[in-house]
């Protein structure tokens, strides 16, 4: 099987990266597979929501998508654009990300025993509750990264901004939904820290292998009016031998199984497979001045 694109529509600057990177997912998936891979043919969407303008855009179609709602069938799920890189100074690509985490890893008892957040809180009013929530909280390092453009920090927010990297020097991460899903969560997961977050909304793929309670839980979850974290928080503080457990279980499912590039391509390959089962088979070839041509534009190309 080759990758080829029938049809793009990229209507903002900001988003030919995000389907390169999806791109570059698919192609490495693809070629590393150790068996071919089905004939397929599929839509993605790549904004944070899985339809920007309306519900009825997309009415009677399945696609392929970042993240979705418990009601939305239609819509399969997608490792996002992060996997392979994110256009960002602060976080980078992710392999880079993974092996500097590692490189830079503390011991347990040698990161802040603290709980640090970093994010624009004018995306999501759940963020600006949490904000509040944890103001003037001992554990708590919480602060607004305001941004001059998409890919810029302010000059402002500059001193507080903390690389995802630099994340991992936490004991304790909270992670929050934006507008929709949030991308950092498979940042903070690789880390090797606990990390925290509210009831989910959104979806994502990475979800089914949340443990939330017991020998293997791997994450701790709050309310979503953030009610009940102080009180979690100062169980972990007081109870360090379950927070390292936690923390230490997260790295062995996260980092170390379900969020390795090579993960990542099994996932991809099972979905194509997945996809094969309920979907046509397409027709990889048009004729073009009677002879035989590929459809479509060659992932090499279009890159």
């Amino acid at each position: 099987m080759l990758l080829f694109i029938l049809e793009a529509k990229l209507d903002d600057d900001y988003y030919p990266s995000r389907v390169l990177s999806v791109l570059h997912q698919i192609d490495r998936a693809i070629i590393a597979s150790p068996e071919p891979v089905p004939d397929i043919e599929f839509s993605i969407v790549i904004t944070d929501l899985p339809d920007e303008h309306t519900t009825e855009t997309h009415s009677h179609h399945t696609f392929w998508a970042l993240s979705r709602l418990p009601h939305d069938r239609n819509i399969w799920l997608l490792p996002d654009f992060g996997y392979w890189s994110w256009p960002l100074d602060l976080v980078g690509s992710y392999e880079q990300i993974r092996v500097e985490m590692i490189q830079n890893q503390l011991a347990w008892e040698d990161k802040v025993p603290k709980m640090l957040w970093r994010g624009a809180l004018k995306t999501n009013k759940l963020r600006q509750t949490m904000y509040w929530a944890t103001r003037n909280k001992v554990w708590a390092d919480v602060e607004e990264v305001k941004w001059q453009n998409r890919t810029e920090v302010s000059a402002g927010s500059t001193a507080s901004a903390i690389s995802m990297v630099d994340h991992c020097n936490y004991q304790y991460l909270m992670h929050t939904e934006g507008r929709s899903y949030s991308g950092r969560g498979k940042y903070l997961l690789n880390c090797g820290s606990v990390v925290i977050m509210h009831k989910s909304e959104w979806i994502e793929p990475q979800q089914d292998v949340y443990v939330k309670s017991g020998a293997d839980q791997n994450i701790v979850e709050v309310e979503r009016d953030f009610s009940d974290l102080d009180g979690k928080i100062q169980q972990l503080l007081k109870d360090p031998k379950l927070a390292r457990s936690i923390a230490k279980n997260s790295q062995k499912t996260f980092r170390n199984r379900y969020l390795t590039p090579a993960a990542q391509a099994c996932y991809w390959r099972k979905l194509f497979r997945a996809w094969e089962e309920v979907s046509f088979r397409p027709e990889p070839f048009e004729t073009v001045n009677g002879r035989a041509r590929l459809r479509g534009i060659p992932f090499e190309t279009f890159v």
